[in-house]
């Protein structure tokens, strides 16, 4: 089951952990920027659209948080490195054949860490999973489908489940006879000698 980790690597981790793509252009409605003393926050607001290196994100709001370089002007100065990104609001990121989808995805690069909340599901065409949170530790690789708990189940209701589902062509078909038999089929069955 190489499959879930891959999905997950490939889509979430390389691209926003990393962030160094030679170029990432962010589109929005609107942009605010703050300047902290050490870092500056970009707010991109309505149809924001994320372009990098192999990676389409498109929400309704991305925060960006990047460290400043020392030295830099309190302004927008020289960047060098984001301390973490939150996209929220219908969520989808495209990547090599494979789509994210959440209400929110929070990416902290320090850590290694991307979570997915709020009905996330990442589809490609051999596999889907879906749960309550998905979250997806680089540095472990680490994947955690995480159901919902059953404090937040509405009354009388089960609390949902992680699910994962695969394409016929994901796994090799099992003969279940040969299976219980310990794994012998047919025509590994020793043959009766011939005239007894």
């Amino acid at each position: 089951m190489k499959t879930l980790p891959l999905i997950l690597a490939l889509l979430l981790a390389a691209p926003m952990l990393q962030a160094q793509a030679p170029q990432t252009v962010i589109d929005s409605d609107h942009l605010d920027m703050i300047a902290a003393e050490d870092s500056n926050s970009f707010v991109f607001t309505g149809n924001v659209v994320a372009k990098g290196q192999g990676l389409l994100l498109h929400c309704d709001r991305l925060e960006v948080i990047a460290f400043r370089a020392q030295g830099s002007t309190p302004t927008l100065g020289r960047m060098e490195g984001v301390q973490s990104l939150v996209a929220t609001g219908n969520v989808r990121i495209d990547q090599a054949g494979r789509t994210a989808y959440a209400d929110r995805v929070d990416v902290t690069p320090a850590d290694g860490l991307v979570v997915l909340s709020g009905k996330p599901s990442i589809v490609d065409s051999k596999a889907s999973v879906e749960g309550w949170k998905i979250i997806y530790n680089s540095k472990t690789r680490m994947v955690n489908i995480l159901p919902e708990p059953a404090e937040l189940a509405l009354p009388g209701q089960p609390a949902g489940r992680s699910r994962l589902v695969l394409a016929e062509e994901a796994i090799p078909k099992l003969d279940y006879d040969s299976v219980l038999q310990g794994g012998h089929d047919e025509a590994d069955k020793p043959k009766a000698p011939e005239g007894k």
